[in-house]
């Protein structure tokens, strides 16, 4: 690649990171149970795991090696053909959506981003080369657990919300009952003295 090249990629994954990946549960499945919902063939916290460490990966390679890897690629097998750039910015569009078609429309850009990394030998590298493999499971593993705790968390601040809302209701409605069951036996008292005052007149 060449300067213009490195930078302007460099550019859109510093873009898609400004999106706070870790908030899309929050952002796009607010109070859903993302265990069970699926973004491709991803699920909700595998999908946020992979971005990240196809993003960071990016980085370390580039700071590395950028001017050594291609901009463009052709593959010859179902990952197709692109750019660098032209993948990350489709990818960019698709999460700015924030909807899940979106994020469905983005995994075959994730997947051959994911696939340039294997093919140009970096996908796995930080386990060969800074990490073991069960320390990288760990890491990944810890990853899913605090995304999933992260919505478990904002979920149960919405229910609690919700309580708190039709508690205020309830008291409302109580209230307006008492109020006008006071209002109805006012109106039942001055009947009564109205009858009893003409009687005696009669």
């Amino acid at each position: 690649m060449d300067k213009n090249q490195i930078n302007n990629t460099l550019q859109i994954i510093a873009n898609i990171e400004a999106f706070e990946i870790d908030k899309i549960p929050e952002i796009i499945f607010k109070d859903q149970d993302i265990t069970t919902i699926n973004i491709g063939t991803y699920s909700v916290p595998d999908f946020i795991v992979a971005l990240n460490r196809m993003l960071k990966q990016f980085r370390a390679e580039f700071a590395d090696n950028a001017i050594y890897l291609p901009f463009q690629y052709n593959f010859q097998n179902e990952f197709g053909n692109g750019n660098l750039q032209t993948d990350l910015q489709n990818f960019l569009n698709q999460l700015n959506t924030k909807n899940h078609i979106g994020l469905n429309n983005s995994v075959p850009y994730l997947n051959r981003l994911i696939y340039y990394q294997v093919a140009n030998g970096f996908w796995d590298k930080s386990k060969m080369k800074v990490h073991k493999a069960d320390e990288i499971k760990l890491s990944e593993l810890n990853e899913r657990l605090k995304i999933i705790s992260a919505q478990l968390s904002e979920n149960q601040k919405n229910f609690q919300n919700q309580i708190d809302n039709l508690t205020a209701e309830k008291k409302k409605l109580q209230d307006f009952y008492t109020q006008k069951q006071q209002e109805l036996q006012q109106v039942a008292n001055n009947l009564q003295t109205s009858n009893q005052n003409t009687n005696q007149k009669n």
